[in-house]
């Protein structure tokens, strides 16, 4: 008995160290002090921003806490919170007006502080920062975005106007930009959502029939029997698989630039610049979601309603207008935004939905990449370094429909001629380099030698 008591109280006492543990572990998750859990820095109304932004705060904590003291502070200044207590598991939206905020978010009911001016200097559309500072003037959270890489590095993706980002979960902090999302329907006073996952494909099952052949025996006319197969279904499952396409997980370098058309001259660089990408992989590649930038402020996070299919192996085309009536018969697949490219030196840098760079090219204006008015700068083969510019060379054809540039958008592009040999192809018979009477051979012919 001594031997079993000792066991039980062993055991019970190995439980309660794991349970204690376990809430050690709860509480370690659980951030100890207020967080910025939203931030709407572009509205959707055009001119400026100022009076229509907002940032939100959450209180993750098991105790409510007075913002008495407490500030909030952009790149260059800071504003007093004005006082209220925010209670556990409660929002706060600090707006910067009460007349903005309601404009664009009417019928609102929870916690709500106005600054009435703007929040610091006004939230830059370009990258900025918002720290929450406490009463003794320490940070005791903070976020940057697009361009400011002070507080992350990475900073969190720029999101177009009219979307915020948001901290999803609202009480994950790893300090860094992992822990935020872009919101296309903001949602001041309430939790962030995470995007739905895409659609795998998962083969279906349906029940249709599948005929097999039952023998039977028919007399012939002599005493050979005849074997005469009978069409008697049986009720054998066969995989369907859906409509929509596997989607691959993309790396740097599965996608890539392969084609870019800066200068049209049949049409307006507004209506006529555009460029292609080249799916590397095997599997489709859902680009919604992706962005594109180049080095300086022009960004675009596409936005595409549901996925953007990048077919494996396949092509798929991007431009500021996707009209072909306008913009000069390009088959473009998605019109994109805020984004245009130099005619001489730029860069067209691709990120994935989490932020993760998969391709860029930064091409010159001349001294090593093409320069062509009229005609996209195409890369020779999609497997060449496309960040080297003798890879690639100016379009030479028209593509069908083009209203007078060349370039070959939405297909392969043509590998371009290096020359060509005009003359004749004959059998020399007697060897003497010669085609002498009477030597079979094809006049008239013209042989053009391309790169590959």
């Amino acid at each position: 008995m001594s031997y079993l008591r000792t066991a039980l109280l062993l055991s019970l006492t190995g439980l309660l160290i794991a349970f204690l543990c376990l809430l050690s572990a709860a509480d370690a998750q659980t951030p100890g002090h207020l967080l910025i859990s939203e931030v709407l820095y572009d509205a959707p109304q055009s001119g400026t921003d100022t009076s229509y932004e907002w940032v939100e705060l959450f209180n993750p904590t098991a105790a409510a806490v007075n913002l008495a003291g407490w500030a909030l502070r952009d790149n260059t200044s800071q504003d007093a919170i004005p006082a209220v207590t925010l209670g556990p598991g409660e929002y706060l939206v600090i707006a910067a007006t009460a007349a903005g905020f309601a404009q664009n978010h009417p019928g609102f009911s929870g916690n709500l502080v106005t600054l009435e001016g703007s929040i610091g200097n006004g939230l830059s559309n370009t990258g900025d920062r918002v720290l929450l500072l406490g009463p003794d003037g320490a940070a005791v959270d903070a976020m940057s975005y697009w361009n400011d890489a002070t507080i992350f590095d990475p900073p969190c993706l720029d999101v177009d106007a009219g979307w915020s980002l948001a901290r999803v979960p609202s009480s994950q902090d790893t300090d860094s930009a992992a822990d935020w999302l872009p919101q296309e329907i903001p949602n001041p006073g309430g939790p962030g959502v995470a995007p739905p996952p895409t659609p795998t494909g998962t083969p279906t099952f349906t029940g249709t029939p599948t005929p097999t052949a039952t023998v039977t025996w028919t007399p012939a006319s002599s005493d050979t029997p005849t074997a005469s197969p009978t069409g008697t279904p049986s009720s054998t499952r066969s995989p369907t698989p859906t409509a929509s396409p596997t989607a691959s997980t993309a790396w740097p370098g599965a996608v890539v630039i392969d084609e870019i058309m800066q200068n049209p001259s049949a049409v307006s660089d507004a209506a006529g610049e555009w460029f292609e990408l080249y799916n590397a992989t095997a599997a489709a590649i859902d680009l919604n979601s992706w962005t594109i930038r180049d080095a300086g402020s022009d960004s675009h996070r596409i936005q595409y309603g549901g996925p953007l299919w990048l077919p494996a192996h396949g092509y798929l085309v991007l431009g500021r207008n996707a009209d072909p009536a306008v913009n000069g018969g390009v088959p473009v697949a998605y019109k994109y935004s805020n984004f245009t490219l130099g005619n001489g030196a730029d860069e067209i840098i691709l990120l994935d939905g989490q932020g993760v760079e998969i391709d860029r090219v930064e091409y010159d204006g001349g001294p090593d990449f093409p320069n062509p008015n009229g005609a996209a700068m195409a890369l020779i083969t999609p497997d060449r370094d496309n960040a080297l510019g003798q890879n690639w060379r100016a379009a030479f054809s028209p593509w069908p429909g083009s209203a007078g540039d060349l370039g070959s958008p939405a297909a392969a592009n043509p590998i371009p001629p290096i020359g060509q040999i005009e003359g004749h192809v004959f059998e020399d018979l007697n060897g003497n380099r010669h085609r002498d009477v009477g030597e079979p051979g094809i006049p008239d012919v013209l042989i053009t030698l391309s790169t590959g």
